[in-house]
């Protein structure tokens, strides 16, 4: 028959003492919570965890070891977690879902130390059904509400001017396209062009000569 081990048991943590230990936590958090593990960061965290130890061990309550307190960090993380998802468990209910009381100050001090974003997770920027509390809306303003606005600039258009003879030419020259061609047979075709469509011949040099 194996020999029994025996578990190192002590006293429960009171509210004081939770408190007290996650304050000492909060002044190591940036040590204590690098998610960075090499042989530096591994050796800061211990020591930071060290600092922690004397400083609880030191205020004269129950005196705990390294593990316990580390143990007790974790079930505290663990706790705040459960915490904040039946509270947004409860808002996606009907009406809002029932009314929660604020947190405990222990969990209120969990949450200052751990990163939020492994409590709530990451944020989709495309999803347009999601909802942060910090978000603003863009209200319309009011047509009595005065805005400042940027002075317009004024553009100075330049004068034109059009001759009357070239509008009235193409006002001619559209009557000419809209002409009827339902009275047009095919036997017009063997007409001779007439003098307006005809292609214009230069003269000839020499025969300008002898005219002259």
């Amino acid at each position: 028959m194996s020999d029994k081990i025996k578990k190192s048991r002590s006293a429960h943590f009171s509210k004081e003492e939770e408190l007290l230990f996650a304050d000492e936590v909060y002044k190591e958090r940036n040590i204590i919570e690098c998610k960075m593990s090499n042989k530096v960061s591994n050796l800061e965290k211990d020591q930071a965890w060290d600092r922690v130890l004397n400083s609880f061990n030191s205020r004269g309550l129950a005196c705990r070891s390294i593990d316990q307190l580390k143990a007790k960090y974790d079930n505290l993380k663990s706790k705040a977690r459960k915490v904040v998802a039946n509270k947004n468990k409860c808002i996606e209910g009907t009406g809002g879902g029932p009314s929660y009381d604020s947190f405990d100050p222990i969990i209120e001090a969990i949450l200052k130390i751990i990163n939020m974003k492994t409590v709530v997770g990451l944020q989709c920027p495309f999803d347009s059904d999601c909802y942060s509390e910090n978000s603003t809306t863009n209200i319309p303003a009011s047509p009595n509400s005065t805005i400042d606005s940027e002075p317009i600039p004024i553009i100075i258009l330049q004068e034109s001017t059009v001759d009357v003879a070239e509008t009235t030419e193409n006002a001619n020259f559209q009557r000419s396209l809209n002409v009827g061609w339902n009275k047009y047979i095919p036997k017009k075709l063997k007409e001779p062009v007439s003098r307006k469509l005809r292609p214009t011949v230069p003269t000839p040099l020499c025969q300008i000569k002898e005219d002259y």
